[in-house]
């Protein structure tokens, strides 16, 4: 499992793995570095960034070996707030909409950098998955999990969001992907949003389809903070992820038939 912080908030669905499918699961995580989340310019960050990613790359091409599975797992969507401010969703909005020129330029770029590599993996009969955007939040699950804190503006009012507003949001990268599976098609996309967009269980979107949460029906938050998964949240992608892998492995029996 490779990528950002948001890989290494995948421990558990890692831990999981190892225990109950016997699997060899290593991850390889950058946190605040972009890699390969084919949203945010290298180039733009700490030169430490190019330097670990290399060695990530080359570790991939490598130690890879037909049959495994390397699941890029990455924030791809655009984040709502930081750890402290919720940004302006106007201007988010208006800045990564489905027509803005600059960002689909951008998207582009990066996909072509990332196919290289996807090609060389695959050629070696390395399987490929990507995640789609996952659910983000204007605030963190952290603040929201007390008793004391739950009833707050802050938490009241940000603790679901339209599912609507975050595809809206999310079209330039989902076109992406696309456009990456259609050039590729051995490439899994795997959907995590509709996986772990859970309706809330409070407040005037209370059992509303068209909204996701930060917590289930159960009042376990799905994540930690605003984008990261908890623990907890680890627990409901595991058995959709083994199905992903049991797909993956019939349809590579199959074909080697």
């Amino acid at each position: 499992i490779v990528g950002d912080s948001h890989t290494g908030s995948l421990q558990t669905l890692a831990a999981m793995l190892r225990k109950h499918n016997k699997m060899n699961v290593n991850l390889l995580t950058i946190p605040g570095c972009p890699v390969w989340n084919l949203r945010e310019d290298i180039n733009i960050f700490p030169e430490h960034c190019k330097a670990d990613v290399k060695k990530i790359y080359d570790t991939l091409i490598n130690d890879s070996k037909a049959g495994d599975v390397i699941f890029f797992s990455s924030l791809r969507g655009i984040r709502l707030s930081d750890r402290l401010k919720e940004f302006d969703r106007k201007q988010l909005y208006a800045q990564f909409n489905k027509d803005n020129v600059e960002v689909k330029q951008l998207f582009t770029q990066l996909r072509n950098e990332f196919i290289p590599l996807a090609n060389q993996l695959i050629n070696n009969k390395v399987n490929v998955i990507l995640n789609t955007p996952s659910p983000l939040f204007a605030t963190l699950a952290i603040r929201c999990a007390d008793w004391f804190s739950i009833n707050s503006k802050t938490c009241k009012n940000n603790m679901f969001i339209s599912k609507h507003y975050l595809t809206e949001f999310n079209q330039q990268m989902l076109s992406s992907l696309n456009t990456l599976k259609t050039t590729i098609p051995a490439i899994t996309i795997w959907n995590i949003f509709d996986i772990l967009c859970i309706s809330p269980n409070f407040g005037e979107h209370k059992d509303d389809k068209n909204y996701c949460s930060l917590f289930d029906k159960n009042n376990m938050p799905i994540f930690h903070d605003n984008d990261h998964l908890s623990a907890y949240g680890n627990t409901i992608l595991y058995p959709h992820f083994t199905e992903l892998l049991n797909s993956i492995y019939s349809e590579n029996n199959s074909n080697n038939k």
